[in-house]
């Protein structure tokens, strides 16, 4: 085998093709390295803002929880309440007087 190491027109037309085709295609494959670098922190800002979001979400559920607490206790309360007071109005709690009657007994009215 022998190797003709004569250069050519043709081959430098050739290699100068080449050169010029690697660097276009390096040009764009840096322009679409840059897209995609713009594309990951577009993402990433992305998740930080869902991630704060869930943050504030799980602190709103836990003020949820605390105020629903607050509530079950207030309705907790309302029904001994209602109770004493329905008792108070029968004249059986603890401010009816056991020597006299019942209070409406005292102002009956006149017809």
């Amino acid at each position: 085998m022998n190797f003709d190491l004569t250069v050519s027109a043709g081959n430098l037309i050739t290699f100068s093709l080449a050169i010029i085709g690697f660097i276009s295609a390096w040009y764009k494959f840096g322009g679409r390295l840059e897209m995609l670098e713009y594309r990951v922190t577009s993402i990433d800002s992305t998740l930080k803002l869902i991630i704060s979001s869930m943050e504030k979400l799980r602190a709103n559920e836990k003020m949820i929880a605390l105020t629903e607490a607050r509530v079950n206790a207030f309705e907790a309360q309302m029904v001994i309440l209602s109770k004493e007071i329905y008792d108070l109005r029968r004249s059986d709690g603890w401010v009816q007087n056991h020597r006299q009657g019942n209070v409406d007994e005292e102002y009956k009215r006149k017809d």
